[in-house]
């Protein structure tokens, strides 16, 4: 490489100066998901309270057959989450319409997902184990719907949004406001709470339910917020519903 007459390099230094001698300008440690996050958190609200309203006047639906009951629940619960995600997902930085967080993943992102569904799981064991088996004592359609709406709809359809969409937003409207790791622990905190209060709302204020949710979203959350995709968080949730869903088949 040339050098000058005193043997030095021209070269740009370590530290980034450019060569215009200017100091190097700040720079962003993170793309931005989102155009408009503010808005995007607004679209959240609105689906949030859209769903919180669809499970306040569940016992309306308490006459219908066991199967229509169960996909009513459904459909009413999910439908204004998985709407959130694709309409706040036409406004995304991820490009293409895409949904914030749905990139590219790799095989890691499984085994991370669903090591972490693991010890939260055995964590809820240790400390609340799972009963109430009668509560799966329902015709076979029904409880097929349920299982379903538990292990795969249910995990995609919430990572998307509290993961995507929630966690997303906030990282973006917070990121010029703190530094990264701040930025990230309170988006995570944000869309913890959201999960959580969901949660309270669907099922009642139930300890053991309560917990599992906290736990959930820390650790999906987490995983978000390392990664920078929701297949991990999705993998962990798959996980920590299946066991759960499983250790409640098995039980006599």
């Amino acid at each position: 490489m040339p050098a000058d007459s005193r043997g030095t390099s021209t070269s740009p230094s370590r530290e980034g100066t450019r060569r215009d001698g200017l100091e190097p300008r700040p720079h962003r440690l993170r793309r931005a998901r989102y155009e408009l996050p503010g808005l995007a958190l607004g679209i959240a609200a609105v689906a949030w309270a859209l769903t919180a309203a669809a499970a306040a006047t569940a016992q309306l639906f308490t006459g219908w057959p066991p199967v229509a009951l169960a996909v009513a629940l459904v459909v009413l619960t999910m439908t204004p989450l998985a709407l959130a995600v694709a309409i706040a997902g036409r406004r995304s930085g991820d490009g293409a319409g895409a949904p914030a967080g749905f990139v590219r993943g790799s095989w890691t992102d499984a085994v991370l997902g669903a090591f972490a569904g693991l010890v939260v799981r055995a964590l809820v064991e240790l400390v609340a184990p799972t009963g109430g088996a009668s509560g799966l004592a329902r015709p076979a359609p029904a409880l097929a719907v349920t299982l379903i709406a538990a292990v795969l709809i249910a995990p995609i359809v919430e990572e998307a949004y509290f993961r995507g969409l929630v966690q997303g937003a906030a990282s973006d409207v917070l990121a010029n406001r703190m530094g990264r790791r701040s930025m990230a622990v309170v988006a995570v905190a944000i869309s913890t709470a959201a999960f959580v209060a969901m949660h309270a709302i669907v099922g009642g204020l139930q300890p053991a339910l309560l917990l599992g949710a906290t736990l959930t979203g820390i650790a999906c959350g987490t995983l978000a917020a390392v990664t920078g995709r929701i297949w991990a968080p999705i993998a962990a949730h798959v996980v920590y519903n299946g066991v759960g869903a499983l250790v409640l088949l098995v039980q006599p």
